[in-house]
């Protein structure tokens, strides 16, 4: 039988109960936030199976998107696992995807015209291949963000696991779905997506709010810094071969 946990002892000299070291150290930074479920921290996604499929992704998006705080705190606790936040990212990135398709048409605002295509040039077949490709997108941009802002996380002192950095990263993404407005949603997007990143990076990791916003930008400088890296070498390069020509 397992011998149940010694009760706090008092000691001469102390204000209070000291708790022993075979006792576990109350963590208040970690400890499950009020109204916690157990076996799931709070979070709706994370059970599936007793609120459905589109319960849960409904209850999860709107908690992420109106009380992102409450939210992240759930992540405070040990992440369970992996693949339900990743499978969350993509069905909301393929989602984004889809709902993006009318502003194609009509807007041309979606991602997709970067490319060039013009208006003409969008074909039954593109649609298609953007439905079939758009998950596959999703689960790998998703894992390469978590992938670099964890590296990021190392850098800055963060010591728990890359789940929990994937957990924060992935419910992120809910705003994906706001592609479905024209010109104003990519802009929600652009502001609030990073925010809620720096908000479940903070709880996530146990971070400040300094340090999970550096974690969040230090990514794209230092893209910025390359990119004019790059871009000083080619001009000083191609200056170089055209006078000495």
């Amino acid at each position: 039988m397992e011998e149940e946990p010694k009760p706090p002892e008092n000691i001469p000299g102390q204000s209070g109960p000291v708790i022993l070291p075979d006792q576990p150290v109350p963590d208040p930074l970690f400890s499950p936030p009020s109204g916690a479920k157990a076996g799931n921290g709070g979070i709706p996604w994370e059970s599936l199976k007793s609120r459905g499929l589109f319960r849960a992704l409904a209850e999860t998006w709107a908690e992420v998107m109106f009380s992102p705080r409450q939210f992240f705190q759930n992540l405070r606790d040990p992440v369970p696992g992996w693949i339900a936040p990743l499978t969350y990212a993509v069905i909301l990135g393929t989602l984004g995807t889809i709902l993006s398709l009318p502003g194609l048409y009509l807007y041309g605002t979606s991602w997709i015209t970067a490319l060039g295509l013009g208006e003409g040039e969008i074909t039954g077949n593109l649609i298609v291949g953007m439905l079939f490709f758009a998950p596959v997108f999703s689960f790998f941009r998703t894992l390469l963000f978590c992938v670099v802002f964890h590296i990021f996380v190392r850098f800055f002192g963060g010591k728990r696991d890359f789940k929990n950095t994937l957990s924060a990263v992935s419910y992120s993404e809910s705003p994906d779905v706001l592609s479905v407005i024209p010109v104003l949603g990519d802009l929600i997007k652009a502001v609030y997506k990073p925010i809620l990143l720096i908000w479940g990076l903070r709880e996530s990791q146990g971070f400040s709010t300094a340090r999970a916003t550096m974690v969040v930008i230090m990514p794209g400088l230092l893209m910025i810094f390359l990119v004019m890296i790059f871009a000083v070498m080619f001009f000083s390069m191609a200056s170089n071969f055209f006078l000495s020509g």
